[in-house]
């Protein structure tokens, strides 16, 4: 094969080629005749010297190639120039460069999929020489941000040390890609940073005050919205801190006790799984039996009945009686005392010392496995927590099914049930973009005397316009920004803390574009 049809590059050929074990280097030379001046651009044919740049290419095979380039140096026949001497571009490499343009593709695309560190080493395997600084300084020489043509975007911060240092990403709405991050989210300097976009129309955020005031510092004609899920998700928070004040951390709810848990015995269902084993083992002693009978022995009869030898011997005992006995525990003749004292409200270690001045002898280990086998069969009311009510909260508007616990509840404290559907008209309504439901909402809500709902009308009515916003413009959302900035936070933790934010935005950015 040519050499000069190996290489693939263009206004370059080879002289010559080496080849160690690990590398390949190609003696080149250009067959250019003219270049432009970069200053005056006058072209000139006049060759005052030569040079050689060593420039890493695409390996071969694994093996790195090198490219010794005789490079011509000109003198510009412009007599007027202050340049006397120049050199003419490569169309394969930038001036100054160490390694070609495809080479450098090829590393950018790489670097997007790791971190600094582990493209160095999957790149040295292929057969590219190159360290983990110079991969960083090619990140930071890619500038790929066009600040007029953004338009419609999403911000959201992001932790860079949680509780220390946070940062802010932009994302844009229309392509769902990410445009620039911020090293701050304090108000001022993301203000600072919102003014190098000069033709921003829609600013979709959340609930935060900074961001708020930010834009109306930096872009007061923009049309700010507030992302849905955020301040439904406001509205959450404070409706779960008035259940908080409302209900109590246990909640009884009266039962009537049924007549016939009084009149059995401690351990029917016990009793009843005893009785099933009884009938089972019958015919098992009954044949084991007459095979003894017959002569055979007891290792005979295990295998035959598929029972162990010592079993076999239990079984032919004429004193053995596999019915069930009456249970002999002392907890038993306590049993009407400590349903009594659980139905008036006292606890575990009440109703043990109150038993044992009665005359109970076991510990209170032993009484503790065994009191709620007295309390399985009798109960005359239901425990619910309050988280459980708390969760109706989370539940998708139209699944939300009550128990008969939870009705009865409810009937207990009508606050809550009015509580509740206050909570899920708001989600109805943003979910159906109703604004007049909005305002109808707002001051049924008023009505309602509670401080913590007090604090969400507030919340709203600081932010209503944006709120707005979000049921007018109902096809912008900060969904996009949260997927990005979850990726985002996954490359970070993928660099390990080794490198700054300029190399994490660098290269958050350059993964855009592929």
């Amino acid at each position: 094969m040519d050499q000069d049809n190996l290489l693939a590059l263009p206004t370059l050929a080879v002289n010559q080629l080496h080849q160690t074990k690990s590398e390949y280097r190609f003696d080149c030379y250009l067959n250019t005749k003219s270049a432009n001046c970069p200053r005056c651009g006058q072209p000139s044919t006049f060759v005052h010297s030569y040079y050689h740049r060593i420039i890493q290419d695409l390996p071969i095979a694994c093996h790195t190639v090198w490219l010794i380039v005789k490079t011509q140096r000109f003198k510009c026949q412009n007599t007027e120039c202050s340049n006397h001497t120049f050199v003419g571009k490569l169309a394969f490499a930038d001036s100054h460069a160490k390694r070609t343009n495809r080479l450098n593709d090829l590393i950018e695309r790489t670097i997007v999929q790791s971190s600094s560190v582990m493209t160095s080493k999957l790149l040295e395997t292929q057969g590219i020489q190159i360290k983990k600084s110079a991969i960083c300084n090619l990140l930071k020489k890619t500038s790929i941000i066009d600040y007029k043509q953004i338009r419609h975007v999403g911000i959201d911060d992001f932790a860079i040390c949680r509780r220390q240092a946070y940062a802010t990403i932009m994302v844009d709405l229309d392509t769902h890609q990410i445009i620039d991050l911020f090293p701050s989210r304090d108000e001022d300097q993301v203000a600072n940073w919102l003014s190098c976009f000069p033709n921003l129309e829609i600013i979709v955020r959340d609930g935060a005050r900074f961001f708020s005031n930010a834009i109306d510092l930096s872009h007061p004609q923009a049309i700010q919205v507030s992302d849905r899920f955020h301040f439904i998700k406001t509205v959450t928070r404070y409706f779960k801190r008035a259940l908080f004040q409302i209900l109590p951390a246990k909640i009884n709810i009266p039962k009537k006790a049924s007549p016939e848990f009084q009149n059995q015995p401690l351990s029917a269902e016990k009793a009843a799984k005893q009785f099933s084993s009884w009938k089972r083992k019958q015919p098992l002693i009954q044949d084991a039996r007459k095979l003894a009978t017959q002569g055979f022995t007891l290792v005979q009869i295990g295998q035959q009945l598929k029972l162990d030898p010592r079993t076999v011997k239990k079984y032919l005992n004429p004193k053995f009686s596999p019915r069930p006995q009456p249970s002999q525990k002392a907890i038993t003749r306590f049993k009407n005392r400590i349903r009594e004292l659980r139905s008036q409200g006292f606890q575990l270690q009440h109703i043990y010392k109150t038993i044992v001045s009665e005359g109970y002898p076991r510990q209170f280990r032993t009484f503790a496995s065994q009191w709620k086998e007295v309390l399985v069969e009798y109960t005359n009311s239901s425990i619910i927590s309050r988280k459980n009510i708390i969760q109706l909260l989370f539940k998708r508007y139209g699944s939300c099914t009550f128990s008969t616990t939870i009705k009865q509840l409810l009937q207990l404290y009508p606050e809550v049930r009015t509580l509740l559907t206050l909570f899920f008209d708001f989600v109805e309504i943003s979910r159906n973009f109703d604004l007049v439901g909005l305002d109808n909402w707002l001051s049924k809500a008023k009505s309602f005397c509670n401080s913590a709902i007090d604090l969400a009308i507030k919340a709203i009515l600081r932010d209503y316009e944006a709120i707005q916003n979000s049921i007018i413009f109902r096809e912008y959302s900060n969904g996009p920004v949260e997927g990005k900035n979850t990726r985002l936070k996954l490359i970070k933790r993928g660099m390990f803390g080794r490198n700054q934010f300029d190399i994490l935005r660098r290269k958050m950015l350059l993964s855009e574009t592929f």
